[in-house]
């Protein structure tokens, strides 16, 4: 398990790598940010990771930012 790492789901399908990246830079110093998309078509599948540089800062992003309002969704956030 990597505690650095957080699953983000519920992401509208515009949301990008970048923006992503935005919405959670505040949070901590961030290594990696993957939006999972669809492989036939490069459509988002709606979900994501970030991974922090710091265990504290992945915690308190989820706890910062799970059930926040992104783009009209309810985005969860999780510590995988």
């Amino acid at each position: 398990m990597n505690k650095k790492k957080i699953f983000v789901g519920n992401l509208p399908f515009s949301m990008s790598g970048y923006s992503l990246k935005d919405l959670f830079m505040h949070w901590g110093i961030i290594t990696e940010v993957e939006i999972v998309s669809e492989s036939n078509t490069g459509r988002s599948k709606g979900f994501g990771y970030v991974t922090f540089n710091k265990e504290s800062d992945a915690k308190k992003a989820r706890l910062g930012m799970n059930g926040k309002d992104v783009e009209g969704q309810n985005i969860i956030v999780n510590i995988t």
